[in-house]
C-alpha cells in the first residue's frame, strides 16, 4: 500500500517522526529522501546533542541508529535517548 492509498484509508504516515542517527552523510540523505517520499517526517543528527535536541523538540516515534559508531558512543547515545522514552 503506497502513501496515497493509505491516506486515502485514513491512515497516513506523514504524522510518524522518525529520528535517524548517522554519521554518514549520504546515508542520511539517501534514508530522508526515501522516507519522506513515504509520508514519514524525517530527523536527522549525527551527533548526540543534535539528537537528544531533537528528541526533545519533535518526539519521535522511531530512532534508526547507525551502529558504526564506536561502542563508546554507540554507549552514551543509548543511554541518552532511552532515558528520553521512559
Amino acid at each position: 500500500m503506497n502513501s496515497r492509498q493509505k491516506e486515502k484509508n485514513g491512515h497516513t504516515d506523514a504524522s510518524k517522526k522518525i529520528l535517524i542517527v548517522s554519521e554518514n552523510l549520504e546515508a542520511l540523505k539517501s534514508a530522508r529522501a526515501y522516507l519522506s517520499s513515504e509520508g514519514y517526517s524525517i530527523f536527522t543528527a549525527s551527533t548526540l546533542d543534535q539528537a537528544t535536541a531533537l528528541c526533545h523538540n519533535f518526539s519521535p516515534a522511531l530512532l534508526i541508529y547507525d551502529l558504526d559508531y564506536s561502542s563508546e558512543i554507540t554507549e552514551k547515545i543509548l543511554r541518552v535517548l532511552r532515558d528520553f522514552w521512559e
